[in-house]
């Protein structure tokens, strides 16, 4: 009689009746690749397919192919998301990179001209011969830099990534007086 009160005691599952151990197993690496940002789920959501063609305990397989399907569609979305912000943030640190390769190109030509001062008892170049002295110096989209004289100064100017001048994506260098600094639009 006590043999009888134990068997009643116990779940249907542990009496020794057939278990679906593929279905079990894809809700437990679906449960454990949902906690780990989907990078599982695909798994756990072949496993649980797999279960869900055995006869026995379709229940805990159909749970695993729900909650695999959940994590395998955020760990794609995760991952587009994720990809999308890589790329702009190489999209941005590329057009940085140009700006300052621009800027420190600006900065010889502005080297240039200054030693043209010296020599010249602080004259500076008049606007063709100055463009004539810079016109070796390239920005980083390929455009000859331009000079640009002032009433006591002069202005060091790229194109910017349009290759056209007196647009708003213009970098212009100022020389306002012993260190140049950078002045960025029209």
């Amino acid at each position: 009689m006590a043999a009888q009160g134990s068997a009643q005691a116990q779940p249907a599952g542990a009496q020794g009746g057939p278990s679906n151990t593929w279905g079990l197993a894809g809700l437990i690496v679906s449960l454990v690749g949902l906690l780990l940002c989907g990078i599982l789920s695909p798994i756990g959501l072949i496993l649980s397919i797999v279960g869900l063609r055995r006869p026995q305990q379709r229940g805990l397989a159909v749970a695993g192919l729900i909650i695999g399907i959940i994590g395998t569609v955020w760990l794609v979305v995760v991952a587009i998301i994720g990809f999308g912000t890589m790329a702009a943030c190489v999209g941005i640190g590329g057009a940085v990179a140009r700006h300052a390769r621009t800027m420190a190109t600006a900065g010889q030509a502005m080297q240039h001209i200054e030693a043209y001062r010296q020599e010249h008892d602080g004259e500076l170049p008049d606007s063709e011969e100055g463009q004539e002295l810079i016109s070796n110096y390239k920005d980083a989209w390929g455009t000859a830099l331009r000079y640009e004289r002032t009433d006591d100064d002069y202005d060091v100017v790229s194109a910017g990534r349009d290759r056209e001048f007196d647009t708003p994506d213009d970098i212009s260098m100022r020389h306002p007086g012993p260190m140049p600094t950078p002045r960025w639009g029209p």
